[in-house]
């Protein structure tokens, strides 16, 4: 009756045990191949993430070991479920930021005997980017566009460039979506969009199609915004 006792006490343990190593996070003892893994980095519910101190440590370091890894996609599935879910958040865009620089205005205007003006023309850009929960770029282009102004006039809005400048690991920069300069209002409104995809495993897992306007005026000073066209 005791050895029977101690016996199944025993069992109960090892059970335990094994229950316990069993829910292991592992995402490389439950994930088999691309295709499971994408499926399963899908549906992970990531809302509990805090962006603490300690996490975006944690995601730094994986993002960093991420980087490095030459087979990436062996890395991601090597990854336990709960560096899963950081690096899933790691990779979400939580919020956009407009960086300006300040705008470069032609010479004088020339005033001959004549009374003939030149306009003074001037050119900006406006650098948008993608940021996770812990301030982390993901990604970021810039749009550069010109335009004039003589008197109380705006003329001649155009586009110079719209050109991807970073993408953090996993993203790339898929190409231009749009693109485009107008008068509107007597402002230059010049706007450009552009694709980011984040692949993962061969797979394209996540993509964002951000915009950019410059609103150019007869000063040479220009505001922007996040708009998609001229209006």
């Amino acid at each position: 009756m005791f050895l029977g006792g101690i016996l199944k006490k025993l069992i109960m343990y090892l059970s335990a045990f094994v229950l316990v190593i069993g829910s292991g996070t592992s995402a490389s003892a439950t994930i088999q191949g691309p295709s499971d893994f994408l499926s399963t980095f899908e549906q992970l519910d990531v809302s509990g993430i805090v962006a603490d101190v300690r996490t975006k440590d944690r995601a730094a370091a994986i993002m960093d070991e991420f980087s490095q890894s030459v087979d990436k996609s062996a890395f991601l599935q090597g990854l336990n479920l709960d560096d899963l879910k950081i690096f899933k958040v790691s990779n979400q865009v939580s919020s956009y930021e407009s960086t300006f620089v300040k705008s470069d205005a032609s010479p004088a205007p020339l005033v001959s005997s004549y009374a003939v003006v030149s306009p003074s023309c001037y050119s900006g850009t406006l650098y948008r980017s993608g940021q996770d929960i812990f301030g982390i770029t993901l990604w970021e282009f810039g749009i550069k566009g010109s335009w004039c102004g003589l008197f109380s006039s705006v003329s001649s809005p155009k586009v110079v460039t719209v050109f991807p400048t970073f993408t953090a690991p996993g993203w790339v920069a898929s190409g231009l979506l749009d693109k485009g300069a107008s008068l509107y209002s007597n402002t230059a409104r010049i706007y450009g969009q552009y694709r980011f995809d984040l692949n993962l495993v061969g797979w394209n897992v996540q993509s964002v199609y951000p915009c950019g306007r410059i609103t150019g005026y007869v000063s040479g000073s220009y505001s922007g915004s996040t708009a998609c066209g001229p209006f």
